[in-house]
């Protein structure tokens, strides 16, 4: 079977290069990923770059490139990276500058634009989202940088080329480990269940069995959090209950005996022990903290603290920064009620509707005296009866926000696989804009309709057949499996 081994060299603008160069020697990889951008730093970037035309890359582009060259040309590995900031082809020419340093004439660089819209926005007076009805022009100078997201296939041409080194400006991060893998693979841009392998899913709660033959295979990181917060070194993967291993499930869970519950069964999943007992607090921010680095598109939490509790205001808004998209239960104590951090308006909050469509009665909602997302949740999904796995080869059923959460989070995954460029903005976007009008006022919008969804995210109608008949699906119909047993959950949400 092909194998195609990626290396991560950083995964911030200021990361250590000696695991890289490790990586580099020892890994026996195919490409080295150096992912060194944010908003911050391209916008910094593109201050250095008006200080001096010349600049513009990252600062640290040249260090890294002596450090790892030598022997990433001896292992035939290609270097992959964003460092070109907010001028790609400055960071072309350095690079170049660099293999002549290190007698290596020969070495092909790539370069990758596009990303840089700003000439555009400010030609045409863009108007600014969210900015109630202001325009590029209202900010004056103070615009300093306008980036539109590539995907994979702007990297396409790089690799199809031999380049030894391809620098990139803005794309979306999993455009640097998707591409190489469409381009050895030979994978199609349109082939999603093959793109949707390379979508992470962060996933904190009880922990989770990664034994279960549902979850074998789908589980591409664990790490326990102690009763203080502190990561267990070398933990070994397990569920410390059962909710870990049936929100798991529903994400992405793999057919087993003809039963199949997972939405998204060909993502993958990176799964921390946050709770129950202990510093609760300190458990999950750590959790949310190593989310984040293990670079994650969606995180599903099916978990929550009673009432608003600003405790988590702070990592919610890093993980949107860093492309995250937060799918949170909001609760199981009825109306008038929210759990923190279900009930923030930066968050997809979700709660429960049961076969009927009906919002279950134990699914929280509550009005907030606030101009952004004043109604919590946002949007409701299936948390009545929900089939799914449970530790020791055993299936179960089990009610709650908890159980609605992660098939908004697997929606989520699908429609990355299908787009990997979009951001997290346009994805939930997509899922907003796709609801179907709520007779119940508690389900807010309503319910998410995937194929319309999709539709939005891609901007083409598109039609999915049925895997029974192979005629196009209806839009919105539930999907009836086997159950047994029952269960509900006692995790908070």
């Amino acid at each position: 079977m092909k194998m195609y081994r990626i290396g991560a060299g950083a995964g911030y603008s200021g990361d250590r290069i000696e695991p890289a160069v490790a990586l580099a020697e020892r890994g026996a990889l195919d490409a080295l990923v150096f992912e060194c951008l944010a908003e911050r730093t391209i916008a910094l970037a593109q201050l250095r770059r008006l200080r001096d035309p010349q600049q513009g890359y990252d600062p640290l582009l040249e260090a890294r490139l002596h450090a790892v060259l030598p022997a990433c040309v001896r292992n035939r590995v290609t270097v992959i990276s964003n460092m070109g900031a907010a001028h790609p082809l400055a960071a072309g020419a350095a690079a170049i500058g660099v293999a002549r340093e290190l007698g290596l004439p020969k070495l092909r660089v790539a370069v990758v634009t596009g990303d840089d819209v700003l000439p555009w926005v400010r030609d045409h007076d863009a108007e600014l989202i969210d900015e109630g009805g202001r325009r590029a022009s209202d900010l004056g100078n103070r615009l300093i940088s306008a980036n539109a997201y590539l995907g994979a296939d702007a990297l396409l041409p790089a690799l199809a080329s031999g380049a030894d080194v391809i620098l990139t400006g803005r794309v979306a991060d999993p455009a640097l480990f998707l591409a190489p893998l469409m381009h050895a693979f030979g994978w199609r841009g349109d082939d999603w269940p093959m793109l949707g392998r390379g979508i992470l899913v962060g996933h904190l709660d009880t922990g989770v069995d990664g034994a279960h033959p549902a979850l074998k295979g789908a589980i591409k990181a664990f790490a326990e959090f102690d009763m203080a917060g502190d990561q267990v070194v070398n933990a070994d993967m397990y569920d410390s209950a059962w909710h870990g291993t049936h929100t798991a499930g529903t994400i992405v869970g793999r057919a087993v005996r003809g039963i199949s519950f997972g939405v998204a069964p060909e993502a993958l999943l990176v799964s921390g022990m946050v709770i129950e007992g202990g510093q609760v607090i300190d458990r999950i921010l750590a959790g949310m903290d190593w989310i984040i680095a293990k670079q994650a598109r969606i995180l599903s939490l099916s978990l929550g603290l009673r009432d608003y509790q600003p405790d988590f205001e702070v990592v919610i808004r890093a993980l949107r920064r860093k492309g995250v998209l937060p799918v949170i239960a909001v609760g199981n104590e009825g109306p008038d009620t929210s759990r923190s951090p279900g009930n923030y308006d930066n968050v997809l909050s979700v709660g429960a509707i049961d076969e009927s469509r009906a919002v279950a009665a134990f699914s929280s909602s509550r009005r907030f005296p606030r101009d952004s997302d004043p109604l919590v949740p946002d949007i409701v999904g299936p948390g009545v009866k929900v089939l799914s796995c449970a530790p020791q080869e055993r299936f179960m059923e089990s009610d709650g926000t908890s159980m609605a959460t992660p098939h908004i989070a697997g929606l989520a995954a699908l429609l990355l696989s299908a787009k990997p460029s979009a951001s997290i903005d346009d994805v939930e976007r997509a899922i907003l804009a796709s609801c179907k009008s709520a007779i119940d006022p508690r389900a807010n919008r309503g319910l998410p309709d995937g194929v319309a969804a999709l539709e939005a995210l891609l901007g083409v109608a598109v039609s999915i057949p049925d895997p029974a008949s192979g005629s196009p699906a209806s839009r919105g119909t539930p999907r009836r499996v086997a159950r047994n047993g029952n269960g509900r959950p006692r995790a908070g949400a």
